[in-house]
């Protein structure tokens, strides 16, 4: 099996994994426009993109050293000491970024939901987030030894215990929003607990000065990156609240949940492709394997992200459940593709690591943050939550072509453009179509909309995009018998 061929079979276990977790909480949405007010829902949301907010600066870049050092040692002594001194350093560092959460926790209630009233809200948030940043210890390693089936079998758990809990206690108890908090907390620490059996003879509690100082050295960096990526792709949530209401946040924060969609696809890539990068540039012929790569990933990312799109009228309708949240029928493309551009940013992104130039990143980080509060400063107080989708989208579509320029001159990738420029027109094409002739759910427009994609799916191979046998293999891989 090529490095290729394990990537995109570890791409689609991940993928398994991730929607056994995320997807069961895509799927409890519907109950909760049903059962929350839209400002309620709107809090909700609030308060789950803080905890995405919060992730990075309690991990302090540890979970992408800890793989990258996993393949830079050789012997089992120097990944011992690595995978011992990040899992020690973050525990320590999340129980100290914990207690000053709970410390301010008023001042920041009032920041992020406008009301100090709700600091319990913000003390369930720095939980969640300090576990999950210790639980991802565990599930770093598992991506570093390319446990995949292990590695989805944890969110498997999760998948599990945390809905169940949700539905206990909103069903059942009816404690509102805080009930999916603590149940989402539950969830947590049935797979951190599980996570921790599985990887007991590797996890200690040691910390080494010398590897410390590189891990650091190293993950730093990517912190500004990891962050840059939730501000362009959650910080609208902050702008609609204070330049609009909690009625169009509402709006805003369906449409943005449904493309979300789209990050069961881009998160297990992400998650299958450093360990498999990092292993393919040790090879002679690293930057044409890294070029199909990055072809076969834009495929898939277009394909799947057209597929989100054309059904965004029967998507809102489903999780919606009222008229009230039509209009977020129009957010749902912009924030499908925004997750597509930032797909092909991680490809490109990539050759930066390997070179361990992260330096590059950090500066781009910088770049797109700044592109995207003037976007948002201009387009949100005008447009409201359509103007959020075009500010995200726009923010991701000038950080991939910096991305693109600095990649090129760190570690020049031979990718083929081509076929690229050429299906992403088709896309856009297809798209506009769509909305332009039928942007509402009924069987005439759906039958439309089903027809165009079928087209692009016929056109990807057809242009060069990628090949049938590769095809047959994703099949393979998924256990679906194809006739391709």
């Amino acid at each position: 099996m090529t490095s290729l061929e394990r990537t995109a079979k570890h791409t689609v276990i991940y993928m398994l994994g991730l929607m056994a977790n995320r997807g069961v909480a895509f799927l409890l949405v519907p109950l909760y426009t049903r059962t929350f007010e839209p400002s309620v829902f709107a809090t909700w949301d609030l308060a789950t993109t803080t905890i995405i907010f919060l992730i990075p600066l309690f991990e302090l870049g540890m979970a992408s050293a800890l793989v990258r050092y996993y393949h830079y040692h050789d012997c089992a002594s120097g990944r011992g000491k690595a995978i011992a001194t990040a899992f020690t350093f973050v525990l320590g560092a999340s129980i100290l970024f914990c207690g000053l959460a709970f410390a301010f926790a008023p001042w920041l209630a009032a920041a992020i939901f406008g009301d100090a009233e709700l600091s319990h809200l913000v003390e369930l948030v720095a939980v969640t987030v300090a576990l999950t940043a210790v639980t991802n210890q565990f599930l770093s390693l598992l991506r570093a030894k390319e446990k995949s089936i292990a590695f989805s079998a944890l969110n498997l758990v999760r998948a599990i215990v945390g809905p169940t809990a949700i539905l206990l206690f909103i069903v059942v108890f009816d404690f509102g929003l805080q009930g999916v908090l603590w149940g989402d907390i539950i969830g947590i620490v049935a797979m951190g607990a599980a996570g921790f059996w599985l990887t007991r003879k590797d996890i200690g509690l040691n910390i080494s000065g010398r590897h410390l100082k590189s891990m650091l050295r190293f993950g730093l960096p990517l912190i500004p990156w990891t962050l840059t990526i939730s501000i362009i792709t959650l910080s609208d949530r902050y702008f609609l609240r204070a330049w609009s209401t909690m009625d169009e946040l509402a709006v805003y924060s369906l449409g943005a949940k449904i493309g979300m969609i789209m990050t069961l696809f881009t998160r297990a890539f992400q998650t299958a492709w450093p360990a498999s990068a990092y292993s393919i540039a040790k090879q002679e012929d690293a930057k044409e394997q890294l070029a199909k790569g990055g072809r076969y990933v834009f495929a898939a990312a277009s394909l799947l992200g057209a597929a989100l799109a054309l059904a965004a009228p029967e998507l809102v309708a489903v999780f919606g459940g009222s008229a009230f949240y039509t209009p977020a029928i129009h957010i749902v493309p912009w924030v499908v593709f925004s997750y597509a551009l930032y797909q092909f940013t991680l490809v490109l992104l990539i050759a930066i690591t390997i070179t361990h130039k992260t330096y590059y990143v950090m500066v781009l980080a910088v770049g797109a943050v700044c592109v995207k509060v003037v976007f948002s400063s201009v387009l949100i107080p005008r447009y409201g939550a359509y103007g959020a989708g075009l500010s995200t989208f726009g923010s991701f579509g000038v950080l991939l072509t910096c991305g693109y320029i600095v990649a090129q001159r760190v570690y020049s990738v031979p990718y083929s453009l081509r076929p690229i420029v050429v299906f992403a027109s088709l896309v856009a094409v297809c798209s506009v179509l769509a909305f332009s002739l039928a942007d509402e759910s009924n069987l005439q427009h759906a039958t439309m909309r089903l027809f165009l994609l079928i087209g692009l799916f016929a056109a990807a191979p057809a242009i060069g995009l990628t090949e049938l046998s590769a095809l047959r293999k994703i099949g393979r891989y998924m256990g679906v018998r194809t006739a391709l």
